[in-house]
């Protein structure tokens, strides 16, 4: 049934990207994804290239991690731009989020400036691959999370620091307890 609305979603005269992405990612078949993502990635108009960086973070969210990882095997641009930003379980929380970095996300995604005649920029033709690689590695998802965070922290850091001395005080008095008892 999946498989017949794909047929049906291809053959629209504007194709439903985002519907077919979706019984792609239900029927598990990453190498049809990643000929839509190579065809969209391809077509280097603006409407194109945003389409593909959505139908990258609406896999990512919603595609399992084995998924994802035979999706980006089928990808045929390299998989990321460095090796320890792309280990599993690799975030780098004491990093800190620049200032500069709190754009809107389209400016994150995509240069402001276009050319004239609606295509996207050049510089940016040779990164789309790349960006989308790092979405579906979920890079750019972490880092949009802790800046939304960092942003959005209205935390008193005092309250937080006088908390944590109390609470490790405390449990080592218990630990203390727990070996005096133990013995």
């Amino acid at each position: 049934m999946l498989q017949l609305l794909v047929k049906l979603y291809l053959s629209l005269a504007k194709p439903d990207y985002i519907s077919i992405s979706e019984c792609l990612i239900i029927l598990d078949q990453p190498a049809e994804l990643a000929k839509i993502f190579i065809e969209l990635s391809s077509k280097n108009t603006e409407d194109s290239i945003l389409l593909a960086y959505q139908i990258a973070f609406d896999t990512s969210e919603n595609a399992t991690q084995e998924f994802l990882t035979k999706l980006l095997s089928s990808l045929p641009w390299s998989a990321t731009p460095s090796a320890a930003s792309t280990e599993p379980g690799y975030m780098d929380v004491d990093a800190p989020v620049a200032s500069h970095e709190q754009n809107d996300l389209v400016h994150v995604l995509m240069d402001s400036q276009t050319q004239p005649n609606g295509a996207a920029p050049v510089e940016t033709t040779a990164t789309v691959p790349q960006r989308i690689c790092e979405i579906l590695s979920g890079v750019t998802t972490v880092k949009l999370y802790l800046q939304f965070l960092a942003r959005n922290n209205k935390a008193d850091s005092l309250l937080l620091k006088q908390t944590k001395v109390i609470l490790s005080l405390f449990n080592t008095s218990v630990e203390s307890h727990f070996f005096l008892d133990l013995a």
